[in-house]
């Protein structure tokens, strides 16, 4: 019975209808071939409605193996279509924009989220792959510059820091912007990263972009995600480069002639100056045309003689020879190779880059080897996503060349190409007796030191990074996030045993004996200095997603989650005296004792001592939330709160636990059913609050200490010093910033752009106050000053031209004010004046001021300048006594308008593109003459223009050559208003030329491949200071350079 009733049974399955779940996959995408995440996809037959995850992928599952389908993003057209379960490829659906909205959608990303940008309240730019490739260069901050609303890079020295967002946003605490790359923060050198590896770049520039990233987001947020495989066959992609750049133009700056500082020597020489050089103890070194004057007065040279020598070496100048043996045409070189693709559940993308630079000092170079590795899988019907990515960088830089230390006269090589001596430290005479009794060669040339210095820096990272996403829900996931990071600089310093350095060091502490014997107290052989940097880090986060569109009206998205980081850093620095190369070993040197040097040996010193070493151990726990909701993507909202806690803040602080939060709102106007300006389609208000901060990693909460084994103290026992007091109240910065900001957008996009107003007021920021100096300390460093500050940031594209010939015009302007508003210093001047060092209540942050001018003196070509409001010569008086009321102010050191105009034309295969940028309302110090420190390469061609004969002072601003030595003259003139200048410029920054090959032309190898030539550091085109002193490059100009550049998929 019961095997007829399985019978029966079985029968009848055979013809019983069997219903199974269908799952139907497929990635949206829309302009330039670009994901649309949070696409709204409907199933039509139940009218079951997903969103599409943040790589435009969706999943539906369905009884039927085919269903019909309707998708709708904003911005593009409504596109109904069937889909068969039984596809065994993955389906890419494109979307057709609408004629009158903006196609363009942009996917933002900052370290914890990816969101369109048409969805976000926040104040971001980001910079695609378009603009990355661009600029031919090896690093990452030339391919950012004048291409981003609202950053810098800031090179004037009296500016500090090199890049900012919006302007400044602290005093002495790190002021760069936290560097994101692949979900976590990055310690390293941003020059370090190869370029070619990065997808995108986004800037997070106000509080609801970047106070996801709390206490160290006060200065902005650079957020760089790197290249990870995409479905698709696989594919190869190249990349090379070579830029050649020009000789630095060492006469850029106004040297006086060799002639004429000749004649300065005469003339001080005459007024008897040189008198204390000659009978010094130490035996200070004099120069070859003083000397020649000392032996023609003491008749050891006849005055022909003399006069014959000396117009010999007028006729020369050094840097003939610097420029002929010292410098050379740079030659960067690039090569960069990756392969990507993958299908169904498996991506994978593979990368090496190679980068070999040839400095333009000759000895120097550098060179670069990155790999990348990067493999994403999908499980469980891809409910699962696991992440894996390795990184390794390897960076050695080599300089060799020490630079030239030489008056003007001095000849590098000689007639049978031999290396003359230059006179250095102390007099030749002197050294040539020594040498006599056994001293080591005692000549210095720095061409034939380049050999003898082996001065190499290897940067090492390696990242492990991984992740783990699980979706729960549609609409939910959960991720664990890890990296692993491992750093190190191993900076090495060798100096050969013919080094002028060694050489020099072994002789200073030499001793004759009684019996004529000498006695070395550093031992024959090299110094070997090495300083070794490690740092190791671990981070954890664990994260919710949530993103859901309920009905075609709402939707929502948030995140929330906790993460843990931990930093610990060491160094240690060590030198060996006496060391072999090929045997590698060293010697041992007495550092306890204090020996008298050979040049005067009334004086005593210890050998010099360099070890060392230090750890430091950051700690971080945050909480944080991040939500949004938008209705009818008309009207949206966004909040976001942190919480910070570290083992750099005070116990108070963590104990308070104050978190760091934001708020925004946009309205879509455009999108209201009464807005009917047809010409502009979009019209979006944004506006945003809120909190973030800033860290200062070198001071802690707790008492930190500087430990010595007593050798280099004079008695001889080991000893602590106290670095900074305990301060259980630390805590980090806290940046206030408002935004206020309009996007638009005409009809088929021919203009548009944002136009952003922001307001920001920083508290608690790290301050020096004065203690009482029984306390032990000096100064106090805590949360003691306030500053505020506003700005503009305004992007405009146009597209000027449409068709065969295509024109489009993108201009950056942007305006960041700021001023001081509480700062607990006193009134040094001496600190002002040179470039904003203190802060100045009420002035911008590195205000410039100068000491008030009068004018020269009739009768004597004396600067004068202000005593008490009466002018006054008594230059050390006015340097020691003057109040801050006294100066001058002149303006900002930083430039606080500035910005870019790029012009794009593009003809078929053919485009060409210039950048041209501007900096206006900033000022620097003009170098002038300084009697007092005319060596080195001769002094200043002012010298020309100096005040001689009563009525001068009519014509010049120049003083008369002093009688007598006076530093403090010098100092006053050095930074008298006479020499400040306006930095305002216009420059043509770079231009490009690239031409597409057709498919045809490549002979079916490339898939695509392009060529371009790059034009960069082309130099001022305007500029209001007649000076003739680049304000943003005053030592020396960035060399012209071409590149060309060859890039490629096939």
């Amino acid at each position: 019975m019961n095997y007829k009733i399985i019978i029966i049974l079985l029968l009848l399955s055979f013809g019983t209808k069997v219903y199974g779940q269908h799952i139907f996959k497929a990635q949206i995408r829309g302009s330039k071939n670009a994901p649309l995440p949070g696409a709204l996809v409907t199933d039509i037959s139940n009218e079951k409605k997903v969103s599409t995850d943040e790589k435009g992928n969706f999943s539906l599952t369905s009884d039927s193996a085919a269903i019909n389908i309707r998708i709708g993003y904003v911005g593009y057209k409504v596109k109904t279509l069937r889909l068969f379960s039984f596809d065994p490829k993955q389906v890419v659906i494109n979307l057709e924009p609408l004629d009158n909205q903006l196609a363009d959608i942009t996917i933002i990303s900052d370290g914890y989220q990816s969101l369109p940008k048409e969805r976000s309240t926040g104040s971001f730019v980001q910079l695609d792959q378009s603009i990355i490739n661009r600029r031919i260069s090896a690093n990452i901050l030339s391919r950012i510059e004048d291409v981003t609303s609202g950053l810098v890079v800031n090179r004037n020295p009296a500016a500090g820091g090199n890049i900012s967002i919006r302007g400044q946003s602290t005093l002495f605490s790190n002021r760069a912007p936290l560097i994101i790359l692949d979900n976590f923060p990055y310690e390293g050198d941003l020059n370090a990263i190869n370029p070619n590896d990065i997808e995108s770049i986004t800037v997070l520039k106000d509080a609801a972009a970047a106070s996801i990233w709390g206490a160290r987001a006060g200065n902005g947020v650079i957020v760089l995600n790197s290249k990870k495989g995409k479905s698709s066959e696989a594919k190869v992609g190249i990349f090379t480069s070579l830029t050649i750049g020009a000789k630095p133009d060492i006469y850029y700056l106004p040297r006086m002639s060799s002639s004429d500082y000749i004649d300065i020597e005469a003339s001080l020489f005459n007024s008897g100056f040189y008198k204390d050089a000659e009978t010094s103890l130490s035996n200070i070194a004099i120069s070859p045309v003083v000397e020649l004057l000392i032996s023609k007065r003491d008749g050891k040279i006849s005055q022909q003689d003399a006069d014959r020598m000396i117009d010999q070496y007028r006729a020369i100048d050094v840097r003939e020879d610097q420029r002929k043996y010292m410098q050379r045409t740079s030659v960067d070189q690039q090569y960069s190779l990756n392969i990507s693709g993958g299908s169904g559940n498996s991506l994978h993308f593979i990368s090496g880059g190679f980068d070999k630079n040839l400095n333009s000092d000759v000895g120097n170079s550098s060179n670069r080897i990155t790999l990348n590795a990067n493999q994403v899988n999908y499980f469980f019907k891809r409910k699962l996503e696991l992440n894996t990515a390795i990184s390794f960088l390897q960076a050695e830089t080599n300089n060799n060349n020490q630079g030239l230390i030489a008056y003007s006269y001095a000849r590098l090589v000689d007639g049978s190409e031999g290396y003359p001596n230059v006179t250095r430290g102390l007099r030749e005479s002197f050294k040539n007796e020594m040498v006599k009794k056994g001293f080591l060669d005692w000549q210095y040339n720095p061409l034939a030191d380049i050999d003898q210095n082996k001065n190499s820096l290897v940067n090492t990272e390696f990242r492990i990074n991984t992740s783990l996403k699980y979706n729960i829900f549609p609409f939910l996931s959960a991720s664990i996030l890890y990296q692993f990071a491992k750093s190190s600089q191993d900076q090495s310093n060798l100096q050969r045993e013919n080094s002028y350095y060694l050489r020099n060091l072994i002789n200073q502490f030499t001793s004759i004996n009684a019996d004529g014997s000498l006695t070395r107290r550093v031992p024959i052989g090299g110094i070997l200095d090495e300083s070794i940097g490690n740092s190791i880090s671990h981070n954890l986060r664990g994260q919710l997603a949530f993103d859901k569109s309920i009905g075609s009206d709402h939707n929502v998205s948030a995140i929330a989650g906790a993460e843990v980081r931990q930093m610990v850093t060491n160094s240690s620095q060590t030198r060996a005296y006496g060391y072999s190369e090929e045997y590698v070993r060293s010697s041992t040197v007495d550092y306890l004792t204090r020996f008298p040097l050979s040049f005067n040996t009334a004086q005593f010193e210890n050998i010099p001592f360099s070890d060392g070493m230090n750890q430091l151990t950051d700690r971080f726990l945050s909480y944080y939330v991040n939500a949004s909701y938008s209705y009818k993507q008309r009207y949206i909202f966004s909040a976001s709160t942190r919480l910070d806690q570290s083992n750099l803040f005070g116990v108070d602080a963590n104990k308070k636990g104050v978190p760091l939060y934001s708020a925004g709102l946009a309205w879509n106007i455009a999108r209201e059913p009464f807005y009917n300006i047809g010409f502009l389609p979009l019209l979006k208000l944004r506006t945003t609050y809120g909190y973030s901060g800033n860290v200062f990693r070198s001071l802690s909460a707790y008492t930190t200490a500087s430990y010595s084994n007593g050798t280099i103290s004079s008695i001889k026992l080991p000893f602590a010093q106290i670095e900074s007091p305990p301060n259980p109240s630390l805590r980090w910065e806290k940046i206030r910033m408002v935004n206020i900001a309009v996007d638009f957008a005409t009809k088929g996009n021919r203009i548009s752009g944002s136009i952003e107003y922001y307001s920001r007021k920083a508290s608690d920021l790290l301050g020096t106050t004065p203690v009482a100096t029984s306390t032990g300390i000096s100064s106090f460093r805590g949360n003691t000053a306030d500053t505020k500050g506003y700005g503009i940031d305004l992007t405009l594209n146009t597209q000027n031209i449409k068709g065969i010939v295509g024109w489009s015009t993108n201009l950056l302007f942007s305006v960041a004010m700021d001023k001081v508003t509480a700062y607990p210093a006193g009134n040094l001047n001496s600190a002002y004046i040179s470039g904003g060092l203190l802060p100045v209540v009420g002035k911008p942050i590195g205000a410039i001021s100068s000491y008030a001018w009068g004018g020269l003196d009739p009768s004597t070509g004396d600067p004068i300048g202000f005593l008490n409001g009466v002018p006054s010569k008594d230059y050390t008086k006015i340097i020691s006594s003057s109040t801050l009321a006294d100066l001058v102010y002149n303006g900002p050191a930083r430039p606080p308008v500035y910005g870019s105009i790029r012009n794009n034309i593009d003809f078929g295969p053919w485009s060409f593109s210039a950048n041209i940028s501007y900096r206006f309302g900033y000022y620097f110090h003009r170098p002038s003459i300084s009697y007092g420190t005319t060596k080195g390469l001769g002094g200043h061609s002012d010298y020309t223009l100096r005040w001689k004969n009563p009525g001068d002072e009519s014509i010049t601003s120049v003083p008369s050559v002093p009688l007598v030595a006076n530093t403090a003259r010098d100092e006053f003139y050095k930074y008298a208003n006479v020499l400040t200048e306006h930095g305002d410029n216009i420059r043509l920054q770079d231009i490009n030329f690239s031409y597409q090959l057709p498919a045809d032309k490549t002979g079916k190898v490339f898939r695509r491949l392009q060529v371009s030539v790059y034009l960069n550091n082309l130099g001022i085109i305007w500029q209001e200071s007649k000076s003739g002193i680049d304000p943003d490059f005053q030592s020396a100009l960035l060399p012209k350079s071409i590149a060309l550049g060859i890039r490629g998929d096939f």
